[in-house]
């Protein structure tokens, strides 16, 4: 909280005086160069007047005049100072005693007269400062009227008369007090702050009285005065803490009488942001948290860029490593090298003869079907001589006309020539895709023998008919035993002439 300065005059209840002190003696010539044209002074030797503040500093003024002497300072009925009030020109409201290096809290601070019987001493008022100096914390004060809903008489409004008509109420605040002569009769305040001022009057029927906050110590004081006094500092009381509060004031009179009244008029509420005794504690405590949070901010931001920069890397390697895959997955495979198809030793040899063709064709060579869906040469059959696949085509599938029948088919096949020995191989590159090439499920005819033996077709066991269909092994064919072949394909679809008799 910020300092501030609170004044106390000398009138104020808050100074508790020994016996023999005079309040304010218009028999004194000066009486008007004090503050407020009062003061309290005694000439009894040791007579003492006590104060209990709030804070880190203090201040006790006076006057030094002709007849004054000596006087003891006490704070904390421990430090012990003994100042000079004797001046032999009058010097007003000058003053007598200061210290500014106390720590924050409550404070007792004595002032005596010295041992001089002849010797005079006077207050005229005294000076504290309250507050850590943090100025940041700004103080809110809030004035609480005697007629607010914060105030509750006791032990029933009845022992508080109203003083609506009384002449003296326009010198309150808002003309407006409570006032009772009632033994115990108390006024209770609640209220939230730091610090509470009691403002009442100080009268010459007004007795003594006590105050207390909360649970705490019980403060006696005297409301009595020489002279009607409305809205004097009655107690103040700082260094609470912060939250909800409650002043407790109990008249203290032991009778009945003129003298034992007690008023109130208000008070004021000062509120800071921390609690005098523990801000700095406060501030301390909430660094290392600041600090905390702050680091762990800043650790979490750290692991969120480097995880972004490990997924950023990683989708990259991905798509990186999926293109070349790609690349390699289609890449173009170079054609294998042409095939050299080698002749069938069976029938270089003439151990297994070819079969007549017709004079103008040539056998048909064996084909695969490649990996690339081209044509093969079959690596393990073999051809007689070259010729060309349109010729081996046409040789294979003679047309018939309306007027011919397949002939029948002798019981014995005929003994045939051994064929030539081909010496030069054959190397083919002929496409699979060619219109030319014969149905591979369609038995080659020797069309130019009456054997009626089927001509072995390598067509039929390359490697494409195994990936056409299922596989039809050559020793699958044997002689023919009906009377007459099957009619091929052409004859099959020819309209026959109904005139012809098969």
């Amino acid at each position: 909280m910020p300092t501030y300065n609170v004044t106390v005059q000398d009138v104020s209840p808050s100074i508790a005086y020994s016996a023999g002190w005079i309040d304010s003696n218009h028999g004194d010539a000066l009486w008007a160069n004090y503050s407020g044209g009062t003061f309290h002074a005694t000439q009894i030797p040791a007579a003492s007047a006590e104060i209990t503040f709030f804070g880190t500093a203090c201040w006790v003024f006076g006057a030094k005049r002709s007849n004054h002497g000596t006087y003891t300072v006490t704070l904390n009925n421990t430090d012990q100072f003994i100042g000079s009030g004797f001046s032999e020109n009058p010097v007003f409201q000058t003053l007598l005693y200061n210290n500014t290096a106390l720590p924050l809290g409550t404070h007792v601070l004595t002032i005596a007269n010295g041992n001089d019987p002849n010797a005079f001493v006077d207050i005229d008022w005294i000076t504290f400062t309250s507050g850590d100096g943090n100025s940041s914390n700004a103080g809110a004060n809030t004035t609480l009227d005697d007629a607010t809903s914060n105030f509750t008489y006791l032990p029933s409004i009845d022992a508080w008369p109203s003083q609506a008509t009384n002449s003296l109420a326009p010198q309150y605040l808002d003309s407006t007090l409570h006032i009772t002569n009632e033994h115990d009769a108390q006024a209770l305040v609640s209220f939230e702050g730091d610090a509470i001022y009691l403002y009442g009057a100080t009268s010459g029927n007004h007795g003594t009285f006590s105050v207390q906050i909360d649970d705490g110590p019980v403060y006696n004081l005297n409301g009595s005065a020489p002279a009607f006094r409305p809205r004097t500092l009655l107690w103040y009381q700082g260094g609470l803490k912060p939250g909800a509060h409650n002043l407790t004031m109990t008249n203290t009179g032991t009778s009945l009488l003129a003298n034992n009244y007690m008023d109130v008029d208000y008070v004021v509420t000062e509120s800071f942001a921390s609690p005098p005794a523990t801000s700095s504690q406060g501030s301390k405590a909430k660094t290392p948290i600041i600090a905390g949070v702050v680091s762990g901010v800043g650790i979490l931001l750290i692991w969120i860029i480097a995880g972004l920069i490990f997924w950023s890397k990683r989708k990259k390697r991905r798509s990186r490593f999926a293109m070349e895959e790609g690349r390699a997955f289609h890449s173009n495979v170079p054609p294998p090298d042409p095939v050299i198809i080698p002749p069938d030793p069976a029938v270089v040899d003439g151990s297994c003869p070819p079969g007549p063709l017709r004079s103008n064709s040539t056998p048909t060579p064996n084909f695969a079907i490649g990996r690339d869906g081209k044509r093969r040469p079959d690596m393990g059959r073999a051809v007689t001589t070259p010729g060309t696949f349109n010729e081996v085509a046409s040789s294979h599938n003679p047309t018939l006309s309306d007027d011919e029948a397949p002939g029948p088919l002798p019981s014995t096949p005929p003994t045939l020539p051994a064929a030539k020995k081909v010496r030069k191989p054959l190397q083919l590159h002929s496409p699979l895709g060619s219109t030319d090439q014969p149905s591979p499920t369609t038995p080659l005819l020797n069309q130019g023998s009456n054997t009626g033996q089927l001509i072995t077709s390598p067509i039929l066991n390359s490697p494409s008919n195994s990936q056409l269909g299922a596989p039809i092994r050559e020793q699958d064919w044997g002689p023919v035993e009906m009377a007459t072949l099957p009619p091929d394909y052409q004859q099959a679809t020819e309209r026959r002439n109904p005139a012809v008799n098969h």
